[in-house]
């Protein structure tokens, strides 16, 4: 009983087999540790300024552990920060990596668990503490494979005043231009801006494990000017040069229903035309089969009443035959000049492409596009 509530305490180590007897009871003593280091005591080492400290401690390290085992990251995440907050433990930073790793936060789970690896624990640490270490050491490299890596690229860069990046809202250093830095996976906002250039804003993403490579060239903003779409609608005046963008979702949907109703009229002509030259087969044959049988028709074509009902059946099959395979030449015609017709695809901020830059640090893949 004792086991059972221990082992729901704690996650499951990587090939954990709750059927193996040597691996859970290796488990319970290793949770059994760390549950006297968390929920029972602190040693002298562990620095806390009172005895409620401790004990809140204590109380929020179970209920983070507790979360944790709930699937609630968030919660657990908190709880068991305010508890490393009132006493440090090992053992709630490596819940703590855990749980910003179930998060998405890739990058700080990663540095959580440099801080329980590289912490300098003396020979009287608790077995806790070091089982911690040791943990967060074999879990550490799968971690480390789910990165995404960020390579940004401002081209001449040197030649730029007041050069700024934001990624998602915060700072980045001019010292990282260049080097791969380890970003989560999912999307990023990048703002580039620079003194009398157009400031650009591009949508990336990064999957797990990926390396991204993004090229920016900044513009000079002389070479553009804005022009104020409201007074242009307000006066109804044209000037060359401007031409209003259509909305993006309107150029899509108009775009897919070209695509599938094109796709759905050529599919249609092809078992119209094949059932139609199917029919004539058919209407044909049963007209020259009731021709060449002479207790239908004599060699005169002279045919009786059930020859002559034969062949106007035969004829009525052929006629269907020749409606079909018609409706089907011009389903196919409807198809093929819908989709000649479909709209080239729209472009749209965020959505870029691939394009070779030459600057002064070599030959790059940019990436361009409407921003």
């Amino acid at each position: 009983m004792l086991l059972a509530q221990l082992l729901i305490l704690f996650p499951r180590a990587p090939g954990y087999d709750l059927f193996v007897l040597r691996s859970a009871l290796s488990r319970f003593i290793f949770s059994f540790s760390w549950l006297v280091v968390i929920l029972l005591s602190f040693p002298d080492e562990v620095s806390a300024s009172s005895d409620q400290e401790r004990a809140a401690a204590r109380s929020a390290a179970k209920d983070g552990i507790l979360a944790y085992r709930a699937g609630d990251y968030p919660e657990a995440l908190e709880l068991l920060q305010r508890a490393e907050s009132l006493v440090h433990a090992p053992p709630h930073l490596l819940f703590i990596a855990r749980c910003q790793a179930q998060l998405g936060m890739l990058v700080e789970s990663r540095e959580t668990y440099q801080r329980v690896i590289t912490e300098n624990l003396s020979a009287t640490a608790p077995k806790a503490f070091l089982d911690a270490q040791v943990q967060a050491s074999a879990e550490l490299p799968d971690l480390e494979a789910r990165l995404g890596q960020l390579r940004l690229e401002v081209v001449e860069e040197e030649g730029l005043e007041n050069l700024s990046i934001l990624l998602d809202g915060e700072p980045y250093s001019l010292s990282m231009l260049g080097l791969e830095v380890p970003v989560n996976p999912g999307q990023h906002r990048l703002v580039i801006s620079a003194q009398g250039m157009l400031s650009q804003e591009k949508l990336i993403e990064v999957m797990e494990g990926e390396e991204l490579i993004v090229s920016v060239i900044l513009r000079n903003d002389s070479e553009y000017q804005s022009v104020p779409v409201n007074s242009l609608r307000e006066e109804g005046a044209k000037q060359e040069g401007f031409r209003e963008e259509p909305d993006f979702q309107e150029q899509q949907s108009l775009r897919k229903r070209h695509q599938t109703w094109g796709w759905v009229a050529v599919g249609s002509s092809a078992a119209l035309i094949g059932s139609g030259v199917a029919l004539e087969l058919v209407g044909f044959s049963k007209k020259n089969s009731t021709a060449n049988n002479p207790d239908l028709c004599d060699s005169q074509n002279q045919c009786n009443e059930d020859g002559l009902e034969a062949i106007r059946q035969g004829k009525t099959t052929a006629l269907v035959g020749d409606i079909l395979v018609g409706t089907g030449v011009i389903a196919a015609g409807v198809g093929t000049w819908l989709l000649l017709s479909t709209p080239k695809k729209p472009s749209q901020v965020g959505v870029h492409r691939l394009q070779p830059v030459i600057g002064k640090r070599g030959f790059y893949l940019g990436v361009d596009g409407h921003f």
